[in-house]
């Protein structure tokens, strides 16, 4: 009996690979064709006797038409396949498949004008239906809309203009004096759910984000809520932005209420007694500490605390504080076997103490949060123990000691945190008239923490 081998199933070509193969193709095709034209303009000349073949002005004067032409084709090439191009990869971003190419943005001004925007809005809309004729807006189920009510979670749908256009009755919402629904939701200036909105319709085409610890309302008021938030986008869709909010309230309310009494009663926030001190005493007195966790990590550090630095005015316990956690961040964020430098010098009538590490460094959009309460980037919840207060704390301290505390940092390169405190020779006569009180150095209030004035060099 004959055996009929079944003939082999070609491995599909990934659609990723696609523009790089028409592209060399048309490459191919510009030089074969510039050289044939080249060819036939060399033989006319030639058979002509119009030009002296044997010339080398006239051969480097074909090779340099050749090129220019050449050139200019593929820069035309390049101008009328681009539309193309982004919607391969409109395609491909739809599709799954992983690819390290940014989505087209449908909303370039020159898409807007030659009407190509329609067209990838329209790729992105059909991606996310199930088939190409669903209606565009659906009134919610009934049943789905009440089992969505009974729940602990709050849901709320917004469109491609960041409107409300649904929400449970567990979602923190209010309807404003205009009609308009409002998210009552407290993010920071720099990282709120509509800036990332707006950084996904530039580069996305689905994104998820994660939020902790949001509050619906300022600390102190009643009836707070604090969630944890999701939010899911998918480019050009009705539904454009869903957001998911977990009450956590109930886990979270201990630790805002044990910041609160650290924050407005504890004596180094509220005022410390301030007395001339130096660098290098304060941070021998946390020394091994310090030492045992660098070494307990793997971290060498290197403290360098000159004796010819002049006195501070300072809270001992308060600043050797701000050493601690600076450090311990500096342990947690550097790489194995990093190095950790601790240095000191005169910045005015400042003393200005770095610490500095060569870690994992941070994003720009980062840094300007870093010091508010309970913040952590979303990198550091998953890799990086804590609670996200240390550098809360430290800003308070210093701040009452009449400094600032700075950061610096680039991603892969490291971070450099930086405090100063005030030399006890600028500040002796305010102190002396104040009783040792940090009052005098305070000269106007930040508002930064409630209740109590802090200054900004």
């Amino acid at each position: 009996m004959a055996v009929t081998e079944e003939p082999a199933v070609k491995k599909a070509v990934p659609m990723r690979d696609y523009w790089s193969r028409f592209e060399t193709q048309m490459i191919s095709i510009i030089i074969a064709m510039q050289c044939v034209i080249t060819f036939l303009v060399i033989t006319i000349l030639t058979l002509s006797g119009i030009v002296d073949t044997l010339n080398p002005v006239f051969w480097l004067t074909m090779v340099v038409m050749t090129c220019a032409t050449a050139g200019a084709n593929y820069f035309i090439y390049r101008h009328i396949a681009e539309p193309f191009y982004d919607l391969v990869r409109a395609v491909v971003h739809v599709s799954g498949e992983q690819t390290t190419k940014t989505p087209p943005n449908p909303n370039i001004h020159r898409y807007e004008e030659d009407g190509f925007k329609q067209i990838l809005q329209t790729v992105y809309e059909l991606a996310s239906h199930d088939s190409i004729g669903e209606p565009q807006v659906a009134a919610p189920d009934p049943i789905l809309a009440k089992g969505l009510d009974q729940t602990k979670t709050g849901i709320i749908i917004l469109n491609s203009e960041k409107q409300i256009i649904y929400n449970n009755k567990r979602a923190p919402v209010h309807i404003n004096t205009k009609g308009e629904k409002i998210l009552d939701l407290l993010f920071s200036d720099n990282d709120s759910l509509s800036a990332w909105i707006d950084e996904c319709e530039k580069r996305s085409v689905h994104a998820e984000e994660v939020w902790s610890r949001v509050p619906d309302r300022p600390a102190g008021e009643k009836n707070r809520r604090i969630y944890d938030v999701v939010a899911s986008y998918q480019k050009g869709t009705t539904a454009e932005t869903v957001v998911t909010l977990f009450d956590r309230t109930l886990s979270y309310s201990p630790e805002e209420d044990d910041l609160d009494f650290i924050s407005f009663a504890a004596h180094e926030l509220r005022g410390p007694h301030l007395h001339e001190e130096t660098l290098a005493t304060i941070y021998d007195s946390i020394k091994d500490d310090m030492q045992l966790r660098a070494a307990s990590q793997n971290r060498l550090l290197i403290v360098n605390l000159p004796d010819t630095l002049p006195t501070v005015a300072a809270d001992a316990n308060s600043v050797g504080e701000v050493f601690s956690n600076l450090i311990d961040n500096a342990i947690k964020y550097s790489n194995e076997g990093g190095q950790i430098v601790v240095t000191a010098d005169v910045v005015g009538n400042f003393v200005e103490v770095s610490v500095k590490d060569r870690g994992i460094g941070m994003p720009v959009n980062v840094i300007p949060n870093l010091f508010h309460k309970f913040y952590r980037s979303h990198r550091s919840r998953e890799t990086v123990a804590g609670t996200g207060i240390g550098l809360y704390i430290s800003k308070a301290i210093v701040e009452s000691h009449g400094g600032i505390i700075t950061a610096r940092s680039a991603e892969r390169e490291g971070s450099t945190f930086a405090f100063t405190l005030p030399t006890y020779d600028s500040v002796a006569e305010k102190l002396k008239a104040g009783d040792n009180s940090n009052q005098q150095l305070i000269e106007h209030g930040s508002g930064w923490i409630r209740n109590h004035s802090l200054y900004r060099g």
